[in-house]
């Protein structure tokens, strides 16, 4: 009995001896390459302990100048908000590639109306969809406590807070500004 309660205290210490990472997880039967290959969706960004929103909004003023009917020019100020909406994604593939993909959806919409010769504008919405896609290699650090991303001479590493099957978190400083990259896969 003694041997058993002996075995089980050393499985206890041996088990949370093993955890490299700061949130873990204490144990996991896949290495950490199984662990981060695959596709990983960006859910949070906390700078400097402020969570930041991946979407934007920006009002702009613009000036549209027309020829009146009855002669001279006419000046009229508008109103363009823009919204911004993004979602990111990092795939990192077992041999060392590595894609950053961000799909972004931007709203444009005017709010005022006036009328010119030949033109009229009016509340409207301008809907737009992009893709921008950037790849590189992915590798991790000796002691595996890092993840190192070389974009072709230029290099990124990230401190792995959190490695599961399932939730990753990426820390990065950088002149005194830290950066938390909390992801979920796909």
């Amino acid at each position: 009995m003694k041997n058993i309660i002996l075995s089980f205290i050393c499985l206890i210490a041996f088990v949370s001896s093993c955890s490299k990472y700061d949130d873990g997880p204490a144990f996991s039967l896949l290495t950490k390459t199984q662990r981060v290959t695959g596709t990983w969706t960006l859910t949070k960004v906390i700078v400097n302990g402020e969570e930041i929103s991946p979407d934007d909004t920006y009002t702009y003023t613009g000036n549209y100048t027309c020829y009146s009917p009855t002669g001279g020019w006419t000046e009229h100020t508008y109103d363009l908000i823009e919204s911004d909406s993004y979602e990111i994604t990092w795939e990192f593939e077992k041999d060392g590639d590595f894609s950053h993909l961000e799909y972004s959806t931007s709203n444009f919409q005017t709010l005022d109306s006036f009328s010119c010769v030949n033109y009229q504008a009016y509340i409207s919405n301008n809907i737009t969809n992009s893709t921008n896609s950037t790849y590189a290699d992915w590798e991790f650090s000796s002691d595996k406590l890092e993840l190192e991303i070389d974009y072709g001479g230029t290099s990124q590493d990230f401190e792995i807070a959190r490695l599961t099957n399932k939730e990753m978190t990426l820390e990065q400083k950088y002149e005194g500004i830290k950066t938390e990259y909390q992801f979920e896969k796909q």
